[in-house]
């Protein structure tokens, strides 16, 4: 939390400065998200995303995430994690940048992107090895895109969608998952 902390505060003070020239765009953002296992046996889960980013030009943004996701697996007890124990739940907290392509103009209604990125995604699994409950963690490179739109609600404030993909790298059971983001972004210069 303290190197995003850092992270906005020096993308602010880049945009103050963009602003006296360019008119450049930072915006910070923080929504939910509806996360789905593409493959395995987790209960969907509502989970939470904080973001701040640079509009570089009308065509194309920066952003970096941080995701909590949590799925649960409590009606399942034969998915493993490396090989030991029953999952009863999987947290992650995955930190990404993106790249958007995309209609970026700051006056306009509707804004719709496409995007790619990359991140780390450290796992932590609660499990019950011979009843005794147990914590594993691991952290892997991952790969995320998707698709999204934001709508304007007044000057600076704007609603997003955003459908993602995320595929972490490596094995195990845990290791795609999509989801529905949903929330608001300001946008700190006009």
């Amino acid at each position: 939390m303290k190197t995003l902390f850092t992270i906005v505060i020096f993308l602010i003070t880049i945009d103050s400065f963009g602003q006296c020239n360019q008119g450049v765009n930072l915006f910070a953002g923080a929504g939910s998200s509806y996360s789905n296992v593409i493959k395995g046996e987790y209960i969907p889960s509502l989970n939470t995303i904080f973001s701040a980013g640079y509009i570089i030009n009308k065509n194309l943004m920066v952003r970096l995430d941080y995701q909590f996701v949590r799925f649960k697996n409590d009606n399942r007890v034969n998915t493993v994690f490396e090989e030991v124990g029953d999952i009863g739940k999987l947290s992650t907290n995955i930190f990404k940048i993106g790249l958007f392509v995309g209609d970026f103009k700051v006056k306009k209604s509707i804004h719709y992107y496409v995007s790619g990125g990359f991140g780390i995604y450290n796992v932590s699994v609660d499990k019950k090895v011979n009843s005794i409950e147990a914590t594993s963690s691991q952290s892997k490179f991952g790969l995320a895109f998707g698709l999204g739109t934001s709508i304007k609600v007044c000057d600076r404030l704007r609603f997003f969608l955003e459908g993602q993909g995320n595929a972490m790298l490596g094995n195990g059971t845990f290791t795609h998952f999509f989801p529905f983001l949903a929330g608001f972004n300001y946008n700190f210069s006009n």
